[in-house]
């Protein structure tokens, strides 16, 4: 293949994958591809230094345990969607202090609109537990979004329909 050709193969897929990510339709369909690695980090934003923060994440396949995050620390781990584009991961975060405590989705396969995706661009879903409820950075929009309440202790919101698929 001559250099000329090969170059303009090349700028042929840049500009039509430069235009598509710009995309709705794009953003949609990178969340349900079951090879892109994704990637959720936990931050423990309390305000207090001596405000624990403790959960416990899962998807259908993968149990990642209960764990304790000190304030200003962070826990992340990367996966990829099943081959059917349909991985979703829940977490169930308490605050140690008061025991209030939060049960939601931090990732789901989108099927009728990005939300997820245009504030986790490039795959990267950063959630944030502070003083008031759960934060989701928005990465888009460059800033912490405001997503989920506290429940208080003895409290628990049993079903899982909360996510936007």
């Amino acid at each position: 293949m001559s250099t000329a050709r090969s170059s303009g193969l090349v700028l042929i897929f840049i500009i039509v994958f430069g235009v598509a990510g710009t995309s709705h339709s794009f953003r949609l369909g990178i969340l349900n591809f079951p090879f892109v690695k994704f990637y959720v980090r936990i931050v423990n934003g309390l305000s207090d230094g001596n405000y624990t923060l403790s959960f416990h994440c899962k998807s259908k396949d993968n149990d990642l345990g209960m764990r304790r995050l000190a304030a200003g620390s962070e826990f992340s781990w990367g996966f990829r969607q099943n081959l059917f584009a349909s991985t979703l991961y829940w977490c169930h975060m308490r605050k140690d202090i008061d025991k209030a405590h939060a049960k939601f989705a931090v990732f789901w396969p989108e099927r009728k609109h990005a939300w997820l995706s245009h504030r986790c661009i490039l795959a990267y879903c950063k959630w944030i537990a502070h003083d008031d409820g759960i934060y989701l950075y928005n990465v888009a929009d460059g800033f912490a979004e405001f997503i989920h309440n506290w429940e208080p202790a003895g409290m628990l919101n049993t079903t899982d329909e909360d996510h936007r698929s």
